[in-house]
């Protein structure tokens, strides 16, 4: 479940788009208006279940275990400090169910390992839910997932994404990628443009050679505000798509099969996180271009 964020803009604007939509051609594209855009916070929470903290006694510390080679989740600031979403997440999980949080950094090949070593123990980085990852540990609700975006000209911004309505586009896409494969099989009506990298994908966007990239939203909305190489040229637009069988089952916490027990804890404290406003406030500080 994805809940919407607030949308700005008058009601005009939106019925003017409505009615340009219905009159303009399969293939037709309008400037963007910045006075129509929605941020969405996302929330994968299910309003009608309720999270119940369990009985047993909160354990009296957990420990986190992050790489610091993650951004935005958890990695190292110029000034030599551990920061990222994952970061400030687990440290809200644990006020939301009032324990002491510690983060220990430790190598990716090496978290498995670490994670067997004492108790009360869980992982946050991005440990890929698969059959065997998930007969080494048990993983709590998700969290955030990584959805694909199309990246679009801010002069030229589709109507809408409907494949009809993107007839005839070229749209860039990283060759081999979950993207290609998701485009040629729900937009068949597209030209297809295979790049050697991202970066090969949006210089060919940037120089007007291909009408739209699609890719992964989180490196999109990153190159955005990363720099000055994008020159303002570019907006997301479309989606989110967030399809599992092509992009993942999103991020959740990891925990060792031993302390599988704390996955309702955990839960607990993500459901309290996402009520309580803090995760839209985390998530605005490390994501400013929302990748939804």
């Amino acid at each position: 479940m994805l809940n919407a964020g607030r949308k700005k803009g008058p009601l005009a604007a939106l019925l003017i788009g409505f009615i340009l939509c219905l009159l303009l051609p399969a293939g037709a594209v309008a400037p963007v208006s910045d006075q129509t855009e929605t941020f969405v916070f996302p929330s994968f929470r299910d309003p009608h279940r309720r999270v119940e903290r369990p009985s047993d006694d909160t354990p009296s510390a957990l420990r986190f275990l992050m790489t610091d080679d993650f951004p935005p989740f958890s990695y190292v600031s110029p000034d030599g400090q551990l920061v990222g979403f994952n970061v400030d997440l687990a440290r809200a999980v644990c006020v939301a169910i009032d324990t002491v949080c510690f983060i220990q950094i430790r190598p990716w090949d090496s978290l498995g390992e670490a994670a067997q070593v004492g108790e009360n123990i869980a992982i946050m980085a991005g440990i890929v839910m698969s059959p065997e990852t998930q007969r080494l540990y048990a993983f709590t609700d998700r969290y955030l997932t990584l959805p694909a975006r199309f990246m679009a000209r801010k002069d030229e911004v589709p109507i809408d994404f409907h494949p009809r309505t993107l007839a005839r586009l070229n749209v860039a896409v990283v060759k081999d990628s979950a993207h290609e494969a998701f485009v040629g099989d729900h937009f068949e009506t597209v030209t297809v443009t295979p790049k050697e990298s991202l970066g090969d994908a949006l210089k060919a966007l940037k120089a007007d050679e291909v009408d739209l990239v699609f890719a992964d939203g989180l490196r999109l909305s990153r190159w955005l505000t990363a720099g000055t190489t994008h020159e303002n040229c570019c907006t997301l637009a479309g989606g989110p798509y967030l399809e599992s069988a092509y992009f993942g089952h999103g991020l959740a916490i990891a925990v060792p099969r031993k302390d599988e027990t704390l996955v309702q804890l955990l839960n607990y404290g993500l459901d309290q996180v996402q009520q309580n406003g803090v995760f839209e406030e985390i998530y605005l500080r490390h994501f400013p271009v929302g990748i939804y």
